[in-house]
């Protein structure tokens, strides 16, 4: 399973939900499954076009672990 680290307001623009999801002031963790079948984005086909338009990349769950832990990321 992949997660994207997506920006916030992005995200919210899109029209993706923000509850329910770990979340600080300036981002938001989506599964991959979430994104890739999200009605939101359906107009395009990768995962990785997907991420761009709310500003996110896409991780592992390891390194997304390490991302938060390094960073001190309240998430």
């Amino acid at each position: 399973m992949r997660y994207i680290l997506a920006n916030t307001q992005l995200s919210q623009a899109a029209g993706l939900r923000l509850e329910g999801h770990r979340r600080n002031d300036n981002f938001v963790i989506y599964n991959e499954k979430e994104i890739s079948l999200s009605p939101a984005l359906q107009e395009h086909d990768s995962l990785e076009k997907k991420a761009e338009i709310i500003g996110g990349k896409i991780y592992s769950r390891t390194d997304l672990l390490q991302i938060i832990n390094n960073n001190n990321m309240k998430l």
